[in-house]
């Protein structure tokens, strides 16, 4: 809101949280997370929020690009472990399927090389439900412009 009045633009904001957790935590906890965060939004007063909340974590998106048959099946791995002890945990499998575990820098260069195919990615509720917010505010933005 201070960048609104600073610059006398509109803004928007993301709030970026991963989900995490393990298999004991109810089904809802995603959705009451993301609840959560449009609250907030609503309380501050700021109503071109976006709520980014992958499930588990952000990895599992990644990881819906990057296997060998890109975007096949990707809702599955929206039930990956949250858990980091977990061997199945998202940022564990796309090591495997690196072969290596490759941080922000060298996951960059690789999207760089392989760009994300967001309309191929919306078979992830998490990943649908932040695009379609997204979405939905730079609308909102770009008809006030």
């Amino acid at each position: 809101m201070q960048i609104e009045t600073d610059e006398a633009d509109l803004a928007i904001a993301v709030f970026f949280r991963d989900t995490d957790g393990t298999h004991s935590i109810r089904g809802g906890a995603w959705a009451e997370k993301w609840q959560s965060i449009e609250r907030g939004f609503k309380r501050a007063g700021f109503q071109r929020g976006v709520p980014m909340l992958p499930k588990p974590t952000s990895e599992a998106w990644l990881l819906c690009a990057a296997r060998t048959a890109p975007y096949q099946n990707c809702s599955a791995l929206e039930e990956l472990p949250g858990n980091q002890v977990s061997e199945r945990h998202p940022k564990k499998e796309l090591a495997r399927v690196f072969g290596e575990e490759k941080f922000s820098q060298a996951l960059r260069e690789w999207l760089e090389e392989h760009p994300f195919e967001p309309d191929r990615a919306m078979e992830m509720s998490s990943y649908r439900a932040f695009r379609e917010r997204l979405t939905e505010v730079l609308t909102t933005v770009r008809g006030r412009a």
